[in-house]
C-alpha cells in the first residue's frame, strides 16, 4: 500500500517483541517471536517466523503505552523468505 493511501503516518522501528495467538476454544495460548518493523496509530507492521493468515487474531505484549496484551488483526502476510514474513496488524477496540 503506498503512502497516499494511508490515514496514518507510519514510524519505522525494530524492536523485538513477544506476541500469542488463542486456540479456538481459548483453551490455551501460543506464544511467538517477532520484530516489529513499524508503528502507527492504528497498528503495526513486522517480521515474524510463522505464515498468519488474513484475519488471524493476535495479541501483542509489551507494547509502550499498553499494560496489557493489545488485540490486533492480520490483514495481510507476505513470504520474504525462508521461514520468514512480513505481516500487516490492525488494532482492534476490545
Amino acid at each position: 500500500m503506498s503512502m497516499d493511501h494511508r490515514k496514518y503516518p507510519r514510524a519505522t522501528t525494530s524492536e523485538e517483541t513477544i506476541y500469542f495467538s488463542r486456540q479456538e476454544d481459548d483453551s490455551e495460548r501460543i506464544h511467538y517471536l517477532g520484530t516489529i518493523t513499524n508503528t502507527s496509530q492504528e497498528g503495526v507492521g513486522m517480521r515474524v517466523n510463522f505464515p498468519h493468515q488474513p484475519e488471524d487474531e493476535l495479541w501483542l505484549e509489551g507494547l509502550d503505552g499498553f499494560s496489557q496484551a493489545k488485540p490486533s488483526t492480520v490483514r495481510w502476510c507476505k513470504d520474504i523468505g525462508p521461514e520468514s514474513f512480513e505481516i500487516g496488524l490492525q488494532f482492534r477496540g476490545d
